[in-house]
């Protein structure tokens, strides 16, 4: 179960996605229970700090580690420092962060609970199985860091700075196409919204001007990362 889940991690998102639209038609009487707090702000807020956690983790990362491979595992080195030093699953911890913002965005309990023990559910099967390979690979090594490194909730007490100098080309390289898919997400959360309550489709313009601007970006980064040597280490 533990392969399975690891190939196919990264539809976690589409799948929680699937569940909003029955989730929210269905039980859309039960929205705005959440009173006198923008929700919106706390969206951002999780997305924003999420996506910081992500990029500061994936910038001190050894090379050929916490990739997006999928068929196997791969780690030539095991990760300690920076980030990892403080949680043993940055990565992870930062995709909750940042998925339970755009669920938050639907300001429907139901659902942000549903997705809550969805995600909590399926990164805990997909963390042991990880943990399982790397205690395999680096034994003693792995051991002790575990001892001593929370599983998910960082401590940041037991901080140690990273001797890596941050590669924002391997940043550039790998998550252009993760804030498109945010973007687009928090697009999908809206206009569904506006569809169930009002049925029309609607979306701000600030929104679409943000998606618009973010697929030309990706788009420059995806021919220089394939045709150029520009982004390569």
């Amino acid at each position: 179960m533990g392969e399975f889940f690891f190939k196919y991690r990264g539809q976690i998102p589409a799948f929680v996605l699937v569940l909003a639209f029955p989730t929210l038609y269905f039980t859309n009487h039960i929205q705005n229970l959440i009173l006198d707090i923008n929700i919106n702000i706390i969206s951002l807020l999780l997305i924003l700090f999420g996506c910081m956690f992500r990029y500061i983790t994936i910038g001190f990362s050894y090379p050929n580690t916490s990739g997006r491979n999928r068929n196997s595992q791969v780690a030539e080195k095991l990760n300690k420092y920076s980030l990892y030093s403080i949680s043993r699953n940055p990565l992870y911890l930062s995709n909750m962060l940042i998925w339970t913002g755009i669920v938050v965005r639907s300001n429907n309990l139901l659902y942000i609970l549903i997705c809550l023990i969805t995600m909590i559910s399926f990164y805990n099967i997909i963390i042991n199985h990880e943990e399982f390979f790397l205690k395999n690979k680096f034994k003693n090594e792995f051991s002790s860091w575990k001892k001593i490194t929370p599983k998910l909730i960082p401590n940041i007490f037991i901080y140690k700075k990273s001797s890596n100098k941050f590669n924002y080309k391997s940043l550039l390289r790998r998550e252009y196409s993760g804030l498109l898919a945010i973007l687009i997400c928090i697009a999908y959360i809206d206009i569904l919204q506006a569809y169930i309550s009002s049925s029309s489709l609607v979306i701000s313009n600030n929104l679409l001007y943000f998606i618009i601007t973010m697929i030309m970006i990706s788009l420059i980064l995806k021919y220089l990362r394939k045709n150029t040597t520009i982004l390569d280490d």
